[in-house]
């Protein structure tokens, strides 16, 4: 083997290490920003009688105008029923109910797909790939879910707008950007 194609095979090992590195980085980087987005605030809005409301994917918290503070959950049930009675959408609830479980199994499966990375296991990325394929999947679909579907969920929420511009939606929307560009890393070739 010649000088040439030695240095030629051993830049192309260490051009996938990086690549494969720089994938289990940003699956940790997802993974931890959607763990942490879960139940971090998503959004806020003010209703007309002045109370303020933060919207995250496992709950409410509201502050009345008098300065009382109420929560809500419905991960697990918990709370003021009033701030989180549902509207007459049950199956706008339901739908809402389901983003926060999407959340968890998106950030477990990110966690299987940074394993499967680390460890090369197995050698074709086809698993990997599902796996973190399947992961962006579902926390795209439990975003979509927290945002779109908890207007029309909640009673207290009709006819108010809601700015999803809080913590816990901007690290979901990181850790989505993350997880597509380690999937691109890993897609590229092993």
């Amino acid at each position: 083997m010649t000088d040439v194609s030695r240095s030629a095979g051993s830049a192309a090992t260490v051009h996938r290490r990086w690549r494969r590195g720089l994938a289990a980085i940003l699956l940790v980087v997802a993974a931890s920003a959607w763990q942490r987005s879960s139940t971090s605030p998503w959004g806020e809005a003010t209703t007309a009688a002045g109370d303020r409301i933060e919207v995250s994917p496992i709950g409410l918290s509201g502050t009345d105008a008098a300065g009382g503070v109420h929560s809500c959950r419905w991960w697990p049930v918990d709370g003021d029923e009033d701030l989180c009675r549902a509207s007459t959408s049950d199956a706008a609830m339901s739908r809402l109910r389901l983003a926060y479980p999407l959340l968890q199994i998106g950030f477990w499966l990110g966690m299987i797909a940074l394993f499967l990375v680390v460890l090369r296991a197995p050698r074709r990325p086809i698993l990997r790939v599902a796996a973190t394929s399947t992961a962006t999947a579902c926390v795209a679909a439990g975003m979509y879910l927290a945002m779109r579907v908890t207007p029309a969920a909640l009673d207290v929420l009709t006819g108010v707008s809601i700015s999803f511009q809080m913590s816990g939606a901007l690290l979901a929307w990181a850790g989505l950007g993350a997880a597509l560009v380690s999937l691109l890393l890993q897609t590229a070739g092993d």
